[in-house]
C-alpha cells in the first residue's frame, strides 16, 4: 500500500488526506483469509453476489442473505457490470469478528468495514443505508493507490467536460443537479474524481442526495470545480491562491 497521507493537486485545489490506519504486514497477506464464506455466513440463505463497478473498480458484494444483496441489486442498478478480477467484498447482516491487523478499518452506527489487499468484509449491515456507508468508506480507501478520491460535491457533465460543485449544506449541490438536463448530472452528492493517462476525470456514482440523482455510469475530462456559495445575484469569481 502507498504510504499516507496523500495529496492531490487540481487546478487551485490541493487535496490532502490523512488516515491512519493499521496496516497489515506484507508477509501475513494472503495467509490469513477473513472473508472466507463458510467462516462469515450468517444467513440462511444460499450464497449468491452482485458485480458492480464504479469508477473503473470491478467489485462483487456476495452475501447469504437475499434480501441485502436484493436491496443492492437495486440500489446499484445503474451500475451492474461483471469487471476483470473484481475485488471481493463480504457482506453479513450480523456483527462478526475482525480480529487482527487490518490495511483499513471503519464502523457506521454499529456497522464495519475491514479490508485489506485481499478482500473486504462488511459486517453488521442491517440496512441498505449502512451497506451505502460502508462502501463509500471503502471506497475512499481503495481509490487512494488507483489516483482516485471521493469528494462531497456534484458532477455535471456539459460538451463533453465534468464541472464538479463543492459546498456547504444547502449551498445549492443538488439545486444545481436539478436544474441540469437530463443524463447529465453524473452525482448530485459524493463525485469520484481520479486520474487516469495523466488526465483527471470525473466518474458517476450510484451515491444519491436529495435530488435523487442515481448517477450515470460514465466518465468526462474535468473541466473545472466550483465553490458555491449563496448569493443575492448570479456571478463566477475566480478561488484566492492557497498559502502554504
Amino acid at each position: 500500500m502507498p504510504n499516507l497521507p496523500y495529496s492531490f493537486l487540481i487546478a487551485d485545489f490541493v487535496l490532502v488526506w490523512r488516515c491512519h490506519p493499521a496496516q497489515t504486514p506484507q508477509s501475513e497477506v494472503g495467509k490469513r483469509n477473513l472473508f472466507d464464506a463458510s467462516a462469515r455466513n450468517t444467513g440462511s440463505g444460499v450464497d449468491t453476489h452482485v458485480d458492480i463497478l464504479i469508477g473503473s473498480l470491478a467489485l462483487r458484494l456476495s452475501s447469504r442473505d437475499s434480501s441485502l444483496l436484493a436491496a443492492a441489486s437495486r440500489r446499484y442498478q445503474g451500475f451492474h457490470e461483471a469487471g476483470k478480477n473484481p475485488f471481493s467484498i463480504r457482506v453479513d447482516r450480523e456483527p462478526g469478528e475482525t480480529n487482527g491487523p487490518h490495511a483499513f478499518a471503519c464502523d457506521f452506527e454499529g456497522a464495519r468495514v475491514v479490508a485489506d489487499l485481499a478482500g473486504a468484509y462488511f459486517s453488521g449491515v442491517r440496512h441498505e443505508y449502512a451497506l451505502d456507508s460502508l462502501l463509500r468508506m471503502f471506497l475512499s480507501w481503495a481509490l487512494l493507490p488507483e489516483g482516485g478520491f471521493l469528494l462531497h460535491a456534484a458532477s455535471v457533465v456539459r460538451n463533453g467536460k465534468a464541472f464538479v460543485f463543492v459546498g456547504r449544506s444547502g449551498a445549492g449541490k443538488s439545486t444545481v443537479a436539478s436544474l441540469s438536463p437530463q443524463g447529465s448530472v453524473l452525482t448530485d452528492e459524493i463525485s469520484l474524481i481520479k486520474r487516469v493517462n495523466r488526465e483527471w476525470r470525473a466518474f458517476g456514482t450510484p451515491f444519491w442526495g436529495e435530488f435523487r440523482a442515481n448517477g450515470a455510469n460514465i466518465s468526462a475530462p474535468l473541466g473545472g470545480i466550483f465553490r458555491l456559495v449563496q448569493s443575492p445575484e448570479n456571478r463566477i469569481a475566480p478561488l484566492r491562491q492557497p498559502n502554504f
